[in-house]
């Protein structure tokens, strides 16, 4: 996680669509993907009506496409696993790394972002299957999200550095909000996209709001967010887009007034409601309470 150094693995392309490409590792265990789970969840990213694709570009932006391929790589790879240290505790799903679009140490200089494998035979870390799959869809609409920020805020507005962790991570948690309301049914893990991609933020909310004294809404820089505090990211940001949306059912007019910015955290958001971060704060505080 402190990006220090750099494995390379070998993938082969499973599904090209129109705005996405899912490339699976070489070496990943025996019991993984189906040829048809990839299919799915590619399909369910490139749908044109309502595709993981379109939902966040609607909500945050466009992407960039350094490399003029026209799609997002999703590489499904066990080196994800591999990030998790207790999976009995916790488990890293995936992740997008800033520096895949910049000229530096490590980059693959091109839109891309990683998600885990199914391992249910590792004696270390197992991931069943099951597990693997339900996460699928909803980590490549939070981690396209990250990608949507960094290009807006890096790329095209010539900022040092991406949005803060705490406003980042509750935007892509909404992006899975998304995903819950706007996706049908049939398309989604047991029939339940409610379920599947807003499910985990309901639990992280409730993990929050169990005890909001131990957890940060604004993490300190070195954090990269506990459960719970992803859960007040999600909430504040959620409560922002109730309140200070021009499209009141689903809020994007605002998400797309944070990440279409020059400004980042706390001045970002009082910036895009007009109103400063330490009244929203307590207000937010206040209608948790109430």
């Amino acid at each position: 996680t402190a990006c220090a150094s750099f494995v390379s693995v070998t993938a082969t392309a499973k599904y090209v669509g129109a705005k996405g490409a899912v490339y699976l590792d070489n070496g990943a265990p025996p019991g993984g993907y189906t040829q048809a789970e990839i299919d799915s969840v590619g399909q369910l990213f490139d749908n044109s009506t309502y595709g993981m694709y379109q939902i966040d570009t609607t909500a945050f932006g466009r992407e960039s496409d350094l490399d003029n391929n026209g799609v997002v790589i999703i590489l499904l790879t066990q080196q994800v696993n591999r990030l998790s240290t207790n999976c009995l505790q916790s488990v890293v799903l995936g992740f997008f790394f800033g520096n895949d679009l910049l000229n530096t140490t490590g980059s693959n200089h091109g839109e891309i972002f990683y998600s885990l494998v199914p391992d249910p035979n590792n004696l270390t870390c197992n991931i069943p299957k099951a597990f693997a799959r339900k996460a699928l869809a909803p980590t490549f609409i939070h981690e396209f999200q990250h990608m949507i920020s960094f290009n807006q805020h890096v790329l095209i507005r010539g900022l040092s550095g991406s949005e803060e962790t705490w406003l980042n991570e509750g935007l892509s948690h909404f992006a899975e909000e998304l995903g819950g309301r706007l996706i049908p049914n049939s398309q989604c893990f047991n029939q339940n996209c409610r379920a599947q991609f807003v499910g985990p933020d309901l639990q992280d909310a409730h993990d929050y709001l169990g005890d909001p004294e131990s957890s940060y809404l604004v993490e300190p820089g070195n954090s990269f967010g506990t459960l719970a505090e992803r859960g007040a990211n999600w909430l504040f940001v959620r409560w922002l887009a109730d309140h200070f949306a021009s499209d009141s059912i689903l809020g994007t007019s605002l998400t797309r007034a944070l990440v279409q910015t020059s400004f980042l955290g706390g001045a970002n958001v009082s910036n895009a409601t007009g109103t400063s971060f330490s009244v929203l704060v307590p207000q937010w505080q206040l209608a948790n309470y109430l």
